[in-house]
C-alpha cells in the first residue's frame, strides 16, 4: 500500500493499494480501446455511400404529418366550441355592476 503525501505535512492524505491502480489503469485502457474502437466504425461509416430513401418512406411521413394536422384541427375546433361555451355562460350567469 502506497502513502501519498501531497502538502508535505507528514500525515498521508491518501493511500493507494496495488489492486486501485491496477483497476484505475484498467479503466483507462478501457476507454482509450472505446474511443478508436467508436473513431474506426465512424470512419468505416463515412466510406459507405449515402442511404437513399425511398419514396414509400416519403409518402408515409407526408401522411403521418397529414394526419397529425388533421387532429390539431379538430383539436382547434373543440377548443372553439368549449370557449364559446363558457363565453355564453359567463355572459349569462354574471352581469357586470
Amino acid at each position: 500500500m502506497a502513502k501519498v503525501d501531497l502538502d508535505g505535512d507528514g500525515i498521508a492524505d491518501f493511500s493507494v493499494s496495488l489492486p486501485n491502480i491496477v483497476m484505475i489503469l484498467g479503466g483507462i485502457v478501457s476507454l482509450v480501446s472505446s474511443y478508436f474502437m467508436l473513431d474506426a466504425k465512424i470512419d468505416k461509416a463515412m466510406q459507405l455511400p449515402a442511404q437513399e430513401v425511398s419514396q414509400k418512406d416519403l409518402r408515409y411521413l407526408k401522411d403521418e404529418e397529414d394526419l397529425k394536422i388533421l387532429k390539431l384541427e379538430k383539436d382547434i375546433d373543440d377548443n372553439k366550441g368549449y370557449i364559446k361555451a363558457l363565453e355564453i355562460e359567463l355572459r349569462t350567469q354574471y352581469r357586470r355592476k
